[in-house]
């Protein structure tokens, strides 16, 4: 039996998707872990405390206190038996998308990789990289010798040397190799969550001026091509995992996109305090607080696209996008851009082909995808105003079931052929998914496998 220390530094807490991480994590049988966290203020000094502790196990997983990895990620770790194995998470930086794995530069030191150089790989060697997710044989540990972590300040930051960087060229140095996954892809946690290739990306200003042109063009019309999506998500790690391939189906299309942290682990009550609308309170007891967090979510973006005068598409973290959307849409209208489907495959998109026009509907189950011009987002808002929250999202705007509390004012429509689907999976609002559809338009039954 080969053991593991899990072992994670902090100086003030654990992040509670790092604990998750850890609880949920999938142990191949034949190995034994044992998880431990260490605390302090100096950061080499615990990297050299947990070494010190590490040597006498197999292995040591290294987490750092902010980061959340996929149930797999030891299983695939193992799986490689090399003597240093990293997962791939980029730093907390707002417009930056930084990777913590390092190669070669010209001038002898370290750069970080580019993640459009390795996108495509599955698997590589490289230089060094950071101790946030990474496997460790206690050979190397114990070859290097302490002390294993050094930090090297400087006054220009440019010539300082971080602990991890400092081991590696060490671990380097004794004929030691360093690979990376890129399979494993986490999230970093900070004034937001930050995931592998789906934090924004900083928008040149040619694309920027020319938006505004195409907006200014659009905003006296009677409709708007959408020009970005909002992928609303949270920090639970199923959300984090289903956003990213979210945002991969935007960049497949050419699609911009933004990521929208929504409401998460709050009351219901706590969630509309801060809110200016009234709240229809004999109508939504029967809600659940998460019910009520994604609901309050979807409001603030609708602010948010009043507030930049766009027309804007919104998806929920389970969606995928098929096409872009190059027909306009109508002010005055709540256009839907697909329906769910627990297997995609089964909607035969690239035979469907995108959107052509767009078809007046009466309902249909959730708002895992629309889009809205921000003088539709604006009357939406207004009405809120007027009538308060009277009922969940998916109810009020979308299936309008329900005939106590009525619905919303604001016509309903759809693409066709559809532009996106709900990949109905694990929920992290109710106990169990709702894969059901109601009406559905002929382009969509035509082109769905039987």
């Amino acid at each position: 039996m080969k053991t593991i220390l899990i072992a994670v530094p902090t100086n003030k807490n654990i992040e509670p998707t790092t604990f998750k991480a850890i609880y949920d994590l999938e142990v191949p049988e034949g190995y034994k872990t044992e998880f431990q966290f260490f605390y302090g203020y100096q950061i080499d000094q615990i990297r050299n405390l947990i070494s010190h502790w590490a040597i006498h196990y197999d292995y040591l997983f290294s987490v750092d206190s902010d980061i959340a990895f996929p149930k797999d990620t030891l299983i695939k770790l193992l799986k490689h038996d090399v003597d240093m194995v990293s997962g791939l998470y980029i730093q907390r930086k707002e417009h930056e998308h930084t990777l913590e794995i390092y190669e070669k530069n010209a001038h002898g030191g370290n750069s970080n990789i580019p993640y459009e150089k390795i996108k495509h790989l599955t698997f590589l060697e490289i230089a060094a990289c950071g101790m946030g997710c990474v496997l460790i044989k206690s050979k190397v540990l114990k070859d290097v010798g302490y002390p294993q972590f050094v930090y090297h300040s400087a006054l220009d930051h440019k010539h300082t040397v971080s602990e991890d960087v400092d081991f590696c060229r060490k671990a380097k140095a004794k004929g030691f190799k360093i690979y990376a996954d890129v399979t494993i892809q986490c999230s970093h946690t900070g004034s937001k969550t930050f995931i592998v290739d789906s934090n924004p990306q900083p928008i040149k200003k040619i694309i920027e001026q020319k938006t505004e042109i195409v907006n200014k063009k659009n905003s006296d019309t009677k409709s708007m091509i959408p020009t970005k999506a909002y992928i609303l998500t949270t920090k639970n790690p199923i959300s984090i995992d289903y956003a990213r391939g979210c945002a991969k189906s935007c960049d497949a299309i050419g699609l911009e996109w933004e990521s929208f942290e929504g409401y998460e682990n709050i009351t219901k009550e706590e969630v509309w305090k801060n809110f200016d609308y009234k709240v229809s309170y004999n109508s939504w007891n029967d809600w659940t607080d998460a019910c009520a967090c994604c609901t309050a979510s979807h409001f603030n973006i609708w602010k948010k696209i009043v507030k930049n005068k766009e027309c804007a598409i919104i998806l929920e973290h389970d969606a995928i996008m098929l096409h872009k959307i190059n027909i306009e849409i109508p002010h005055n209208k709540i256009v839907s851009l697909g329906y769910k489907l627990t297997d995609p495959s089964k909607y035969d998109s690239q035979t469907a082909g995108g959107p052509k026009e767009i078809i007046d509907i009466e309902n249909l189950y959730g708002g895992h995808a629309y889009a809205i011009t921000y003088k539709t987002a604006k009357k939406l808002l207004n009405e809120l105003k007027e009538k308060g929250v009277v009922h969940d999202l998916d109810n009020y705007y979308f299936s309008r079931e329900n005939k106590d509390s009525g619905h919303s004012d604001i016509p309903l429509a759809i693409t066709s052929p559809i532009a996106a689907l709900g990949w109905v999976r694990k929920s992290t609002i109710w106990g169990n998914a709702f894969p059901f559809n109601l009406k559905t338009i002929d382009s969509f039954n035509k082109n769905l496998k039987s």
